[in-house]
């Protein structure tokens, strides 16, 4: 098939050009030229293949012109306008129907993969804002899979809804082909920034046959109760969540790895659900329970009498808790941003009494939750929803009270929405299709469920999901029919006694019964498939118009990837006959294509052949020369090991056998092989050449018209033993035949145990699977005098939540508290922080004058170590082994113990360093800390001291909107004096004064080496004494030098009475004109 007409409908070629800055409070981004795309020409040839085959570069058959994006935004340097583009175009695959798109390349970088474990998708190849009417701009990731819809050229298809608007829209109605057995793939709305704004080019790997592999993986888990109770995944699909035996684990689902593990004491959950920045709720005694990203128990929430929870994601990014009541109970509650509501189902509807039993967001927006009633001897069949979130302003009824025809007690209400209908999963034995216009009964269909696995399989749903995996079969949501059921032994010999499915996975997450392992089954896997010569031929035959009935292949079931663009028959299969010894010959009126190597039919001799009246011997034995024939032989073919890339195989005869010094190079290419395969092949067909350099030529009687091309004799010339492979028979016009055989053994047909030669240096293609992100936004002080700065800044890092790759970070700041749309700062993937957590809170202390040799801490410091120095060291250089803590204080330890599970045991402490001893007590367990050598300044403004900020960190493959917020109020830390020390305050009995002094300190050049007076460190001296009566502050007195006097008058006059020995509270505060006051010193005398 060649390109049609439609394929040249836009042929501009693609141009990149910049706009140049016009003002210096208008900014603007760079700018495309040209928005054109370039497609295929016509004529263009279309390939052809056969089992798995990769095409580089295959033809656009259809784009539109890109289309561009402009963002305005406003910053701190004026209006800021940026240009983004977004391309929609289709590709062609193969000129036939396929069976599946195995992988796809956009440039050389592989984004799309089902060929093995893991995800099938990268999972931001760009992002895309959208703007919540009233809540700001969402920013969400581009998922390939969400954008491109893949064609497998059956002959009904019909044409891309995309394609064929853009097309008829340009060249009318019915312009547009339906491409019918044509396989293509249409990538819609691509983000173009990550390919320089252009149209990349494409590749794909395909496979025309039907197969299946099954890859899983296993991982050993410290959590019980492997059944699915307390298990939940975030609704994007990236994050798992699982708690049980007062343990929690907390996984990143795309690398499969292990974030956290951490103890959860005395959880005692029933339910529990994820937020989409990865943060649990756990519902147990008597109340909901919230975990952080990091594991750490965060707060809890008193609730009455309830016994289920789901988490949901709504249109603006922001997430609902809604709980379900236990039975007979009709009290719920919803938790969200705007904190804890509670409701009655007798508060709505008919104001029947029933007891909310699941809940889901539809395709609209809108928060919906399903319930039965309780009871006895299965008396109900009452069955209702209830919306209680109408975001999307419809007015279709909120409520329905429904008969299912089916009794229980509490019947289970698991529910999904999916293209205008709501599914019920009632009572776990029935699927029950509501319209949701009507909110009407419309199908009813008898389908089980695992009592214990069910409701969580509809809880984990991916939202939009047309269909659901009910332990080991898919049910679609669409006609209620089970789409196909697998067998979990055709992965691996275990028993799954719960089952979720990941859509990030395209996976099953199983958990056995009895052992303490996660199994990952992964669905719809190629297996090697590879077609058979036979196949290859018979479809190529009926390609060139021959009556299959007169073609036979069946000999030939070598199993080949083989492609091919254009060419005659011959041409297309000669090379593969070739190389898998192979030929084809007449019979019986047809074509039989047969392997070499065959056995004898029988023998002949000198007496069998004949000769004309003329001189001419009986036989000849003609042999060719040496040096016409090629001594060494290089074959070029795809390596199935290396992504199908070109690789060699070659062999050669010793140059002390033979006087030929030619060399011939074949180019094999369009066939796929792997090395050890390719070599062998090279090897016979070598071989096969150099044996069959000697020929025998006679003449036999009419009798052996029998003989066909390909038959294998015993000869016998003149008692010289010899067995010959027919080539070819001629008839000679008076009836005898001549016969031309080349020299044939049984044993060259047979192939070698030889290794190919591995493709040099090449890296095997995978999806990048990237770590997500651990951020560290940290208001500390100064880590060394060499960070001096006339502007405040924050102390920031990231890097990998995990050990493994790891692409970068970019800080957003949400200047309105709002719309994160200002990039702040970044962190380089070659600089990544080096960090851990506390498996146990760091200890207080009384003072931070002196060695902290207590007891230590045990810490877990992931993809990294540490190490140990001496006291004296530590001394020496207050920058080694120094950590900066989230609460801002600042350590430094001597002893790093390596214990069997990976962490280590600190010990040895200088605590409270560079003035943040006003810390040593806001530790916790799972409490994150950073190696300042891994940190970076993000510089502020003396403005923001005082403010609150809002920070969140993105990830290569996280999600704005589910990147968890970094609010907090700034101090400006970097410049706040250090709290005063040596605080005394002494009475005189006389006057009744108090006369007060203390000893400053400096933020800089404090170390005293000199002798000398210690600098000031601020470009005034200035100092606030503060008067206490608890937390209220009496009197504040400001004076200049450290020392001050609280007379009886003003004790009088702020206390009514002098104060005695013992009631005096004061707080002293040295003061900064940028940052203010500094950290107090406090103290009762």
């Amino acid at each position: 098939m060649s390109i049609d007409p439609v394929s040249l409908a836009v042929t501009a070629a693609l141009t990149a050009g910049q706009m140049a800055l016009q003002m210096t409070n208008k900014i603007e981004g760079p700018r495309l030229d040209s928005l054109d795309v370039t497609v295929a020409d016509y004529g263009t040839p279309l390939n052809y293949f056969y089992g798995t085959r990769r095409f580089s570069a295959v033809p656009i058959i259809w784009a539109e012109p890109i289309r561009e994006v402009k963002r305005k935004s406003k910053t701190k340097g004026g209006k800021h306008t940026e240009y983004s583009y977004f391309g929609s175009w289709a590709v062609v695959v193969a000129d036939h129907e396929i069976d599946r798109v195995t992988r796809i390349w956009f440039d050389k970088h592989l984004v799309y993969d089902i060929t093995g474990p893991g995800p099938i998708q990268v999972f931001n190849i760009g992002t895309t804002s959208t703007t919540n009417k009233g809540k700001g701009t969402r920013t969400t990731n581009i998922q390939l899979t969400e954008h491109l819809r893949i064609y497998l050229g059956t002959e009904d298809q019909e044409a891309d809804p995309r394609m064929l608007a853009d097309v008829e829209s340009k060249h009318g109605a019915n312009s547009c082909p339906h491409y019918k057995g044509v396989a293509y793939i249409v990538f819609e709305e691509i983000p173009l920034e990550k390919f320089g704004n252009r149209i990349p080019q494409i590749s794909v790997e395909a496979q025309r046959e039907e197969s299946h592999g099954y890859p899983y993986e296993s991982f050993p888990v410290t959590v019980g109760n492997n059944r699915l109770w307390n298990t939940c995944i975030s609704a994007d699909g990236t994050k798992l969540a699982w708690f049980g035996n007062d343990r929690i684990e907390l996984w990143h689902l795309p690398s499969r790895t292990r974030l956290r593990t951490a103890p959860a004491a005395g959880i005692g959950v029933g339910e529990a659900g994820m937020f989409s920045t990865g943060a649990a709720a756990l519902l147990g005694d008597g109340g909901i329970r919230f975990y952080s990203v990091d594991g750490v128990f965060t707060g809890s929430q008193s609730v009455l009498y309830q016994d289920g929870l789901r988490v949901v994601q709504l249109p603006d990014g922001s997430d609902l808790l809604v709980t379900f009541g236990q039975a007979f109970i009709t009290r719920f509650y919803t938790f969200g941003m705007a904190g804890l509501a509670e409701f009655f189902t007798t508060d709505f509807g008919d104001l029947s009494a029933w007891t909310v039993r699941a809940c889901c967001v539809d395709s609209y927006g809108d928060v919906w939750v399903s319930g039965s009633i309780a009871g006895f001897f299965d008396s109900w069949d009452d069955l209702y929803l209830l919306r209680i979130s109408n975001i999307s302003g419809r007015t279709t009824p909120g409520f329905a009270h429904l008969n299912t025809g089916t009794f229980y007690n509490g019947g289970a209400t698991s529910f999904a929405h999916y293209d205008g209908h709501f599914v019920v999963h009632w009572g776990h034995d029935y699927l029950i299709k509501i319209d949701d216009e009507t909110l009407s009964i419309v199908d009813t269909v008898a389908m089980g469920g695992d009592v214990y696995s069910s409701a969580k399989q509809w809880g984990n749903l991916a939202p939009g999901s047309s269909s659901i995996w009910l332990n080991y079969s898919e049910v679609s949501l669409s006609d209620l029919s089970v789409i196909r059921t697998v067998n979990g032994l055709d992965w691996k010999f275990e028993d799954a006694d719960g089952i979720l499915y990941s859509s990030n996975l395209h996976a099953l997450l199983c958990w056995p019964q009895y052992d303490a392992t996660l199994t990952i089954r992964y669905l719809d896997r190629p297996g090697d498939p590879g077609t058979t010569l036979e196949a290859v031929i018979m479809d190529v035959s009926e390609r060139c118009g021959l009556d299959l009935a007169d073609v036979d292949a069946s000999e030939l079931t070598q199993r080949v990837n083989y492609s091919w663009t254009q060419g005659s028959g011959r041409d297309i299969l000669e090379p593969l006959l070739d190389v898998h010894d192979s030929i084809v010959r007449p019979h019986d009126f047809g074509l039989e294509f047969i392997k070499l190597g065959r056995a004898s039919l029988g023998s002949m001799d000198v007496e069998d052949f004949v000769t004309d009246s003329g001189p001419r011997a009986r036989y000849d034995m003609p042999r060719e020369l040496d040096t016409d024939l090629p001594r060494r032989v290089s074959v070029n073919y795809s390596d199935l090991t290396a992504d199908q890339q070109p690789n060699n195989a070659a062999d050669q005869i010793p140059l002390d056998v033979t006087d030929s010094v030619r060399e011939l190079s074949l180019n094999l290419t369009t066939l796929a092989l792997m090395p050890d395969d390719a070599q062998q092949l090279t090897e016979r067909w070598l071989r096969r050449r150099w044996y069959s350099r000697e020929g025998y030529k006679f003449v036999v009687t009419s009798q052996m018209l029998k003989i066909e091309p390909g038959d294998v004799y015993d000869l016998d010339f003149d008692g010289i033993a010899k067995r010959g492979r027919v080539k070819a028979m001629t008839i000679e016009k008076r009836g005898a035949v001549q016969i031309e055989m080349k020299r044939d053994d049984p044993l060259v047909a047979t192939l070698s145990t030889s290794t190919g030669q591995i493709a040099s240096g090449h890296v095997a293609e995978v999806l990048l699977v990237p770590m997500p992100t651990r951020a560290f936004i940290i208001d500390t002080t100064y880590v060394v005098d060499a960070d001096d700065a006339v502007s405040p800044f924050l102390t920031i890092g990231a890097g990998p939540a995990a050990e493994g790759a790891w692409l970068g970070a970019a800080f957003y700041e949400a200047r309105d508290g709002v719309n994160y749309d200002a990039e702040v700062a970044n962190v380089p993937s070659y600089f990544p922080a080096t960090w851990g957590y506390c498996t146990a809170a760091l200890n207080d202390v009384e003072t931070c004058s002196l060695w902290d040799r207590g007891a230590g801490v045990n810490v877990m410091v992931p993809g990294s170590t540490l190490s140990s120095i001496t006291e004296a060291e530590a001394n020496a250089d207050p920058t080694l082994n120094r950590l900066i803590f989230e609460s801002g204080e600042q350590v430094q330890f001597t002893t790093a113990t390596l214990e069997s599970d990976g962490s280590y045991t600190l010990t040895g402490f200088k605590r409270g360093r560079r003035g943040t001893e006003w810390a040593t007590d806001l530790h916790a367990a799972g409490e994150c800390f950073i190696l300042p050598d891994s940190t970076l300044k993000m510089t502020r403004g003396a403005s923001d001291i005082a403010r609150t900020l809002y920070f969140k960190a993105l990830g290569s493959v996280d999600v704005l909107d589910n990147a968890t917020p970094i609010t907090f109020t700034y101090d400006g830390r970097t410049h706040k004096p250090y709290a005063p020390c040596h605080l005394h305050a002494t009475k005189d009995v006389v006057t009744g004064d108090w006369t007060i002094t203390w000893v400053r300190r400096t933020r800089l050049g404090g170390a005293w080496t000199g002798g000398g007076a210690i600098p000031l460190g601020e470009a005034t001296e200035a100092y606030e004494l503060v008067v206490l009566d608890g937390a209220d502050e009496k009197r504040v007195i400001s004076i200049t030098s450290p020392s001050a006097t609280y007379t009886a008058a003003q004790q009088v006059a702020d206390f009514g009475a002098e104060l005695e020995l013992g009631e005096l509270a004061l707080a002293t505060y040295q003061l900064s004109d940028l940052a203010g006051r500094g950290f107090a010193t406090v103290g009762t005398f």
